[in-house]
């Protein structure tokens, strides 16, 4: 019979109260110690009465129990247990190895701040240089490597620093920045548009042309056809890309000197541009693992794999992940056409 270590905490100290077993030939003699610790006051008085007063009980259940003498079962009160030290890799690092953040000064330097009189200050760089980052932690150690790596496609309509207008632009790179640090291959599909220039790309190179699908309704009845498709391989920032380029002789999608509000219809492009990807993923012979859609741009692709895609790909899992709910994208059925399957395929209750 033993009861399980108990602490009762007072003012400034701490009665631990342990049992311990000893035993000898002729019988179990039962030695209940009481460790205090340093400091005292009224409270850890009239804790250790009531412990006291704990201990004869239990003294004198014990003596019954084993066939021995009240007195047989001695009480004893040690000075205070020497603690035992943090291990170092627990106790705080000295300020001094501790990696400094910038300070305000430093981070407003680099911004270029709007003036009154300045019409239209959003569209230009924020940044007149980049933001100062903290120095790396000598330290620092690498993410653990996956002992499984996956073949992950992400398909977006931005990608920072070359096209971004929002968030959607910082969370794409980042997210396949991790996940290459964990071993992961990563590829972004992003559109090559006009403002995108070459410079901003490290090993551009040309990859094929396809003849991406591509229809369109005219007196409500949909014409199919295809429209001549150039892609390119490359990376930016660190990340690998896939970039998606129509003919401009043939088309004017994703012409122009911004991301958005080009004179081309937006939602024409990105139902081309998802329907692209995908011809992109079949022709070459990719089996990605992930397909990671991102945004409004991107969402007809889970619907164009499952009707004529997955045969090719059985094994690749699809994500669609809507960041911002207060900017939707819509198109009418006759707009789905864009994507070279018209939008009456979808338009069934098993579909909706």
């Amino acid at each position: 019979m033993m009861r399980n270590p108990r602490a009762i905490r007072g003012q400034g100290s701490c009665i631990i109260v342990k049992a311990t077993l000893s035993t000898t030939t002729a019988h179990t003699t039962r030695v209940i110690t009481i460790c205090r610790a340093s400091g005292k006051s009224n409270g850890d008085d009239d804790a250790i009465a009531r412990l006291q007063q704990e201990n004869l009980l239990l003294r004198e259940a014990l003596a019954q129990y084993q066939g021995c003498n009240p007195s047989e079962v001695t009480i004893e009160i040690d000075k205070e247990e020497p603690s035992t030290p943090l291990p170092k890799s627990t106790q705080k690092q000295p300020r001094s190895t501790r990696a400094k953040k910038p300070n305000a000064a430093a981070i407003s330097s680099g911004i270029n701040w709007p003036s009154p009189s300045e019409d239209r200050f959003w569209e230009r760089d924020a940044h007149s240089s980049p933001t100062p980052l903290p120095p790396s932690s000598s330290n620092t150690q690498s993410p653990d490597q996956d002992p499984s790596p996956l073949h992950i496609m992400h398909i977006s309509a931005e990608m920072a620093p070359v096209a971004k207008v929002g968030g959607l632009g910082d969370v794409v790179p980042g997210l396949a920045k991790a996940c290459l640090d964990m071993g992961h291959q990563v590829e972004i599909v992003l559109p090559f548009y006009q403002c995108i220039p070459d410079s901003a790309i490290q090993d551009l190179q040309y990859v094929l042309e396809i003849q991406v699908p591509k229809g369109h309704f005219q007196d409500g009845v949909m014409h199919g056809g295809s429209l001549k498709t150039h892609f390119f391989k490359g990376v930016i920032d660190g990340c690998p890309v896939i970039l998606v380029r129509p003919d401009w002789e043939q088309s004017n999608l994703f012409k122009g000197d911004r991301i958005y509000g080009g004179s081309y219809n937006e939602a024409e492009a990105y139902l081309f541009f998802s329907r692209a990807a995908l011809e992109y993923i079949k022709v070459s012979g990719s089996q990605p693992n992930v397909v990671h859609c991102h945004e409004w741009q991107t969402s007809a692709v889970p619907m164009l794999f499952w009707e004529n895609v997955v045969v090719n790909m059985p094994s690749t899992r699809l994500i669609l992940t809507i960041h911002n709910f207060d900017s939707p994208g819509e198109c009418r059925q006759d707009e789905f056409a864009a994507t070279g399957v018209g939008g009456d395929l979808f338009n069934t209750i098993d579909k909706a």
